[in-house]
């Protein structure tokens, strides 16, 4: 039972030195801060996209259900004030400011991995830039599929259930398998993140592990970090009236901590391999 026990222990000690070692609260912290500037602009797309398609902003708050109700209240105050805007400037200038952020946001990711794994980068600041925009458009790609899924799937199943009644069994069941295709889809964005970003080069399945143990990790932690918010936190006490915006920060920040030790995970695994190998 020891023996079992010692190599997951072992990785576990490890992982606990490396969030230490190589700044990953540091670099979660300047993660977090790229993702809070990004929000608000891709917010801005987000609803002047689906305002043109007749959706309201109801559309985008049964998306973030999952989050504390304090920042759901700011998704909602900043709907409602872009609601009163015309759809088009904000489009054009929230697409410009969610590119620039966010593929900031990408390009701290790739810095911490340089650090995380200990080499020098080889592709060059163009190469940087390029694998940044790349991954930006992914990361854009999967949040507007996610949304598809979850929400505009499911106005597209309650007219199929309209037209056909006798379908609302069968469409009930479609629209809870939404949320696990989502999950997938995030999953492979991970890996491909795991893949691209390090310095060195990384097989799909060698970067599964920290794919996985990543979004596990956010799903729990977002989901204990909104239970405790809503129900036992009283930042609001200490932090007064923008004590939202706090546990937004938080949350980021949490988001970002657990998505830079799925890169640390990938690395301390792959120096457990190449150690039984020598």
């Amino acid at each position: 039972m020891h023996r079992r026990f010692r190599g997951p222990l072992r990785v576990l000690v490890q992982l606990i030195e490396r969030y230490f070692k190589d700044g990953v609260s540091h670099a979660a912290a300047e993660l977090a801060f790229f993702l809070l500037f990004s929000i608000f602009p891709l917010l801005m797309v987000l609803n002047s996209l689906l305002g043109m398609a007749n959706f309201s902003e109801v559309t985008i708050l049964d998306a973030t259900r999952f989050l504390p109700d304090d920042v759901q209240d700011i998704v909602l105050s900043y709907l409602n004030y872009l609601g009163s805007k015309d759809a088009v400037q904000p489009l054009m200038v929230g697409s410009a400011l969610t590119l620039y952020f966010l593929s900031r946001a990408v390009r701290s990711i790739i810095y911490s991995m340089q650090r995380i794994y200990r080499n020098e980068p080889h592709r060059g600041p163009v190469g940087t830039v390029m694998i940044s925009l790349i991954l930006t458009a992914g990361l854009l790609m999967l949040m507007g599929m996610s949304i598809l899924l979850i929400v505009v799937g499911q106005r597209f199943l309650e007219i199929i259930t309209r037209w056909f009644p006798m379908l609302e069994a069968g469409a009930t069941r479609l629209h809870y398998l939404s949320y696990p295709v989502a999950i997938v889809i995030a999953l492979g964005f991970l890996i491909v993140l795991y893949s691209l970003v390090p310095p060195v080069h990384i097989r799909w399945r060698d970067a599964l592990p920290g794919a996985g143990v990543s979004l596990v990790g956010w799903v729990v932690l977002t989901r204990c970090f909104a239970y405790y918010v809503d129900n036992m936190g009283r930042y609001s006490i200490l932090y007064g009236s923008i004590g939202a915006i706090i546990v937004l920060m938080l949350w980021l920040y949490l988001t970002s901590t657990t998505l830079i030790l799925g890169g640390v995970l990938n690395h301390v695994l792959d120096e457990e391999r190449q150690h039984k190998t020598d």
